[in-house]
């Protein structure tokens, strides 16, 4: 873990919550009690009833947002990337109920939590964007929770490479690369089933010639997303698809 200045006065992070709604009075304020932190591939930014010290908005990378079950198994509650805030529900808690790794290498900016609130009180902008993220956050985890309990397992991995997809990825000449390093393991997670399980589902998918596989980096392509959109969307009448293309897509 390293230490770093960066002002968010002249930050190039133009979806940062703090770089599109706060004044620039404040976003020099802000840079005075906000260190930037740098962490390696797999370190821990924050774990699971910690302390809640602060907030943390990531500058450049990729984490996972997970907790832990009483068997130790993780379950993976979302992915984020650069411009995203971390520890969202935690600014008004006294621990965090919730673990995050980085994925790769990863830069993030802490913000006191006292001085994240007192932002939030004088920039009326940023407020709202907060409120707005809150909602559509939650709407999401609620989403997900109802597809991990009712969706079979090959829906639930097809969900899972499309959550990466909306996150990580990009465009090449044969499709949608994941540009992400997840294990088969963390793709389990993901989707909520077990490692051998994705595995198998993986393999009818490429198979079908949906996804292939790239050795070098170890990485998916997705090349036919709307199969993948399909396997999920066919579960429902056209007014509950519009909400899922809106929330998960």
């Amino acid at each position: 873990m390293k230490k770093e200045y960066l002002s968010c006065t002249n930050c190039n992070q133009t979806d940062c919550l703090i770089n599109k709604n706060c004044t620039g009075k404040w976003k020099s304020k802000i840079s005075e009690h906000k260190p930037v932190i740098f962490y390696k591939k797999g370190q821990s930014i924050f774990c699971e009833n910690s302390f809640v010290y602060g907030m943390y908005f990531i500058y450049q990378g990729k984490v996972k947002v997970f907790n832990t079950g009483g068997n130790e198994k993780q379950h993976i509650l979302r992915l984020a990337g650069s411009g995203e805030m971390l520890g969202m529900r935690a600014y008004a808690e006294k621990k965090y109920r919730v673990s995050c790794t980085a994925l790769e290498d990863t830069t993030v900016c802490f913000i006191d939590k006292a001085v994240f609130i007192q932002s939030v009180k004088e920039n009326p902008e940023m407020s709202l964007a907060l409120i707005h993220n809150y909602a559509h956050t939650l709407s999401l985890m609620d989403l997900r929770q109802k597809h991990l309990a009712q969706f079979c397992s090959r829906d639930r991995v097809a969900e899972a490479l499309l959550l990466i997809k909306k996150h990580f990825g990009k465009e090449t000449k044969e499709g949608t690369l994941l540009d992400v390093n997840l294990s088969r393991q963390e793709i389990a997670d993901l989707a909520g089933t077990a490692m051998e399980e994705t595995n198998r589902i993986l393999g009818v998918l490429k198979k079908e010639e949906i996804i292939t596989f790239i050795t070098l980096p170890k990485k998916i392509v997705i090349n036919n997303s709307r199969k993948l959109h399909e396997m999920i969307l066919d579960n429902y009448d056209n007014i509950y698809q519009q909400e899922c293309c809106e929330i998960l897509f």
